[in-house]
């Protein structure tokens, strides 16, 4: 009754029935919603899917990130250091005991030791005298050809001309200063330590250079050795009487790295009195910048380690008297004179050394040296007047860079500087006596452990050095 009263005269029954169906069909849709809107509301379902369509981060996702990406590295960065440092000292270790390797190859094929320091003497003595090195390359040039450089070997063995005005030089090459001959600019890697970062300059560089024990006088002399190398003698396994395990071939030095660094550089033309009483080396070191020299001490032109084929003392050698990384000293001059020329490294605390059965150990710089590294004591003696202007001197000849030789006169002792005339006769001027700080082959080193372990016959006991 109902329906046909709503039903409009002018439509038709059909079409009310297809209205009354739509409607119906409308509300059982909207009874069947996704399973989904029971339990999220629409608001969070729209959230969704305009999540689903956005790209990037916000600040605040970035910010996040990056502080963690940088917490990480500040944790890592610590352990790549530490890596690198310990490859750079495995590094040098494996360098010294190829040298270690290539010493006793050489022993094996001669049945003696290198020179520390030798050459070709014959010939014309100016410095630039082709046909002669003057007797002062250091024993690294004969240990080429047993460290893998037999071509760099040949090179220097065979006269050949490097100059422009196509004069060839002698057999040997010339002095290790004569910058127009290759080998001796050539780099030789197995000289180099990696932690040393001093850039190849004129010639090429060395941190590893030999040893002579305690001797502090006539240190390029053959003559009363203390340690395994003395000047131009070669000796063999046999002199080394204290024990191949206790006693150091070669030593670890630094090189100039143009910061006054102490391990890489020594001072120039200072008085004898450091050779009685070592440690006032201590005062040369600066107190504002620890390892390096004070700046009113003369230092080396080119420093140590400078010139690997160069045997002279400021480039090559080392004495057992001051502990690693302690000033070293060139007494009245500058390169072939005595002098405390100490072991020294880039690496933390310390240096490596190779000892004669060719183990590599580390050496700290608080080994023990002795009391206070001082020998010996000076006596007074009356002041020089005028009439007697003549110096004593024991000390060995100055050579300068070139090469050329300024004798002194003999004498039993050495004053600490040039002496002004005197203006009362009652001034008394310290002379030291040289002789006192001769040592014989034989007699046990005055300067604790260290010293003990650069000589080769001095008879210490075994249990001082362990």
């Amino acid at each position: 009754m109902h329906l046909i009263d709503r039903i409009n005269p002018n439509e038709s029954i059909h079409s009310h029935l297809e209205s009354s169906l739509s409607i119906t069909a409308c509300k059982s849709h909207k009874q069947a919603r996704h399973p989904t809107e029971r339990f999220f509301p629409k608001r969070i379902m729209n959230r969704q899917s305009q999540a689903t369509h956005r790209t990037g981060f916000t600040l605040l996702e970035a910010a996040v990130v990056v502080v963690i990406i940088v917490v990480i590295l500040a944790l890592l960065l610590p352990a790549i250091s530490t890596s690198r440092i310990v490859s750079r000292r495995a590094q040098c270790v494996n360098n010294l005991r190829q040298l270690a390797v290539g010493m006793d190859s050489y022993h094996a094929a001669f049945h003696v030791l290198p020179a520390a320091i030798g050459g070709t003497e014959n010939g014309p003595s100016e410095a630039g005298s082709l046909e002669t090195n003057q007797g002062r390359l250091s024993g690294l040039v004969a240990l080429l050809p047993f460290i893998e450089q037999q071509p760099l070997w040949g090179q220097i063995l065979t006269p050949i001309s490097y100059r422009s005005d196509g004069k060839v030089y002698s057999s040997m090459g010339p002095v290790p200063w004569d910058r127009h001959f290759k080998p001796w600019v050539t780099q030789v890697a197995t000289y180099r330590c990696p932690g040393d970062a001093s850039e190849h300059k004129e010639f090429g560089l060395t941190n590893y250079t030999f040893c002579i024990g305690d001797r502090l006088v006539d240190i390029h002399s053959a003559k009363n050795p203390r340690g395994v190398f003395a000047g131009s003698l070669q000796r063999n396994y046999s002199d080394i009487i204290d024990g191949m395990s206790h006693t150091i071939t070669i030593c670890e030095i630094g090189t100039d790295r143009g910061d006054r660094s102490i391990p890489g550089q020594y001072v120039v033309d200072q008085s004898v009195q450091y050779l009685f009483k070592p440690g006032r080396t201590r005062g040369m070191i600066d107190s504002n910048r620890d390892g390096t020299y004070k700046k009113t001490f003369s230092l080396s032109d080119h420093g140590r380690g400078a010139r690997w084929a160069d045997g002279r003392s400021g480039y090559s050698l080392v004495n057992t008297v001051l502990p690693p990384n302690s000033p070293s000293v060139a007494i009245n001059g500058h390169e072939l004179v005595d002098g405390l020329f100490s072991a020294g490294s880039y690496h933390r605390g310390g240096c490596h050394v190779a000892m004669a059965d060719g183990a590599v150990t580390f050496v700290t710089n608080s080994i023990d040296y002795g009391s206070t590294g001082q020998p010996a004591k000076p006596h007074h003696v009356a002041p020089v007047t005028s009439s007697n202007t003549t110096m004593p001197n024991a000390i060995s000849s100055n050579v300068t860079a070139g090469g050329s030789q300024t004798p002194r006169p003999a004498g039993n002792g050495i004053s600490e500087a040039p002496l002004p005339l005197p203006v009362a006769p009652a001034a008394v001027e310290t002379v030291y006596d040289l002789k006192k700080l001769e040592l014989e082959p034989n007699e046990a080193s005055k300067f604790g452990v260290w010293g003990a372990l650069g000589t080769a016959s001095g008879n210490e006991p075994f249990d001082q050095l362990n």
